[in-house]
């Protein structure tokens, strides 16, 4: 059964000043639009690409690498190819709010907007990539800290993407080792 869109959306902006964080390969700059449909809003055809972004470096962690698993447990050499960058923004983005108290407006609850299989989250992503083309991605909280907020940009509002900061090795910086103390991350 597919997470249906209110009639009224829950919208929230995200401002050009907010730390926004994104884990990738080294060898790839930040910046990138997935079209695999293997990520939570990731359109199931692929006819639209989604940057994930985390509000700290923890989260951002936690989202790639820890996301499909059921202990914080990352593969050392996995962690070695990655790097954080902060992303910065041209403009401010509005995003769907699926978070909090608005996803009463959805009528479902927290656990199944955090479900492991992403096939109902991907529809909804869809829906409303399709539905109204104002809107820039998916304001949602992290499955493994639902303190932390996270977006899914849709590859559209990619000009309001100024770009981001010189990537961080997660291998070898204070950043790396602040995240797997601060998440608990055993590297095997």
């Amino acid at each position: 059964m597919a997470i249906s869109l209110p009639a009224r959306l829950p919208i929230v902006s995200v401002e050009v000043s907010r730390p926004l964080w994104r884990v990738h390969e080294t060898r790839f700059g930040a910046i990138w639009y997935g079209t695999r449909a293997d990520k939570r809003f990731d359109d199931p055809a692929g006819g639209f690409g989604v940057l994930y972004l985390g509000e700290s470096p923890a989260v951002a962690v936690l989202e790639t690498l820890v996301r499909g698993s059921d202990r914080c447990v990352v593969d050392q050499n996995e962690w070695k190819r990655r790097s954080v960058s902060r992303v910065y923004l041209a403009e401010e983005l509005r995003v769907l709010q699926f978070e909090g108290a608005s996803l009463r407006r959805f009528g479902i609850g927290a656990e199944r907007a955090h479900a492991a299989g992403y096939a109902e989250c991907q529809e909804m992503s869809a829906m409303l990539h399709a539905r109204d083309p104002s809107i820039d991605g998916i304001q949602f909280r992290s499955r493994w800290d639902t303190s932390q907020l996270c977006w899914a940009v849709f590859q559209r509002a990619s000009h309001k993407i100024r770009g981001a900061g010189a990537p961080v090795a997660l291998g070898a910086s204070r950043i790396g080792d602040q995240v797997l103390d601060e998440c608990e991350i055993q590297l095997v």
